[in-house]
């Protein structure tokens, strides 16, 4: 019961006259109240059944969200099974297969172990070839050292008179004092080896007709062009060097190469390779004025030395030779083919005749260093005609 409904009940049981006075005056508001809590009392059972209502739509929607549950749960169970099967025979597969990966593995392994023994001794045998090889390339040129010799015994033995032996004749230069063929298949290294270093040079001479090559030493450059269908000569002071040239079958001739250009009425091509560290300063002078003199228009003049720059030289390849005279700079040379009237001039430092040494380092210093100690051995200076 409510408290409005309470107050009603005590109203009306009041008696007396002031009950009956109290209920006349406020007759019509009781009968106000009256009605309000018979709404109310009807609201009330209203909103009781709409509850009711609610409460079972919602047991029902529960029950229904809780089949859909375990049947959703069900499903899953289900799917995860299944992938669990698949995931299951793939695995029996991969272990399968992992297995079979292990036997090809060990397989391979003694396979590549039998290898590996015939890659080391293939190397052993290619390191052995190389000794080898170079070991007949030095006995080639030594072969060729001897077969000078004999062949300059016979020629004197041939012109030799039977009477006394004449006095000996004055030293035509100055190898005369040392066997310059052996000293130069001991230290500079063999025929084959140099030839195929001066390769670097056949492209500024292709085509040429007359090519004059000064101090033609073995004829590794004669060879060079001969093979390439170029037309060379060879002048060297060392008589050996001529000789060996000859029985080459290459075109040479014993003299002074300078003075032999100053001879000629022009030629298209000049090699000078390990010469001018020989020479004095007035005849370095000389040469380059008579290569620009002599040389035709576009005709190339290539002279390769010791290169200075790298302080390597001096502690092997430049004091070895007791006929050097002094290193010559290329920028020294660079000055007297200017002064000789060239104007396409080209320095170049060969690769190969790089010590095997290497600084690793990214410091621009340390790298500079490296190279003013271990650079380029030889530079070759290149000069074009105009």
């Amino acid at each position: 019961m409510s408290r409005l409904q309470e107050f009603l009940n005590a109203f009306a049981q009041r008696s007396g006259l002031r009950g009956k006075l109290t209920k006349r005056l406020f007759a019509g508001m009781l009968a106000g109240f009256q009605n309000t809590v018979q709404d109310m009392d009807i609201l009330r059972m209203e909103i009781q059944e709409q509850l009711t209502q609610i409460q079972q739509q919602h047991e029902q929607r529960t029950e229904q969200q809780k089949v859909q549950f375990q049947e959703q749960i069900q499903m899953l169970t289900q799917t995860a099974e299944t992938e669990k099967r698949a995931l299951q025979l793939r695995l029996d597969a991969a272990e399968q297969a992992n297995a079979g990966l292990h036997e090809q593995l060990l397989l391979l392994q003694e396979q590549l172990s039998a290898e590996g023994a015939m890659m080391q001794n293939l190397h052993m045998l290619n390191e052995n070839m190389r000794g080898n090889n170079a070991q007949l390339e030095a006995l080639q040129s030594d072969n060729a050292l001897y077969k000078v010799k004999l062949n300059t015994i016979e020629r004197q033995q041939r012109t030799a008179a039977p009477a006394a032996a004449a006095p000996a004749a004055a030293q035509e230069s100055d190898y005369s004092a040392i066997d310059y063929f052996d000293f130069e298949n001991h230290f500079r290294g063999s025929i084959a080896h140099i030839k195929e270093a001066q390769r670097l040079y056949l492209p500024y001479f292709e085509g040429k007709q007359k090519v004059l090559d000064i101090g033609c030493g073995r004829g590794e450059f004669l060879s060079l062009m001969q093979e390439h269908g170029i037309a060379a000569h060879g002048v060297d002071v060392y008589a050996p060097y001529v000789e060996h040239c000859r029985m080459q079958g290459l075109s040479a001739e014993c003299g002074d190469g300078i003075a032999y250009l100053q001879a000629q009425d022009s030629v298209d091509g000049i090699f000078v390779g390990q010469v001018v560290e020989h020479l004095r300063t007035e005849q370095i002078i000389a040469l380059c004025d008579a290569a620009y003199e002599k040389l035709t228009a576009g005709g190339c003049l290539v002279i390769e030395t010791p290169n200075p720059t790298s302080l390597a030289i001096y502690t092997g390849a430049f004091y070895i030779d007791p006929s050097h005279q002094k290193p010559v700079h290329p920028l020294t040379m660079r000055y007297f083919l200017e002064k000789a009237g060239f104007t396409q001039i080209e320095i170049r430092y060969p690769e190969q005749s790089k010590p095997a040494v290497e600084l690793h380092s990214e410091d621009t210093d340390v790298r500079k260093m490296a190279e003013i100690l271990y650079g380029a051995q030889d530079y070759a200076v290149i000069a074009v005609k105009a």
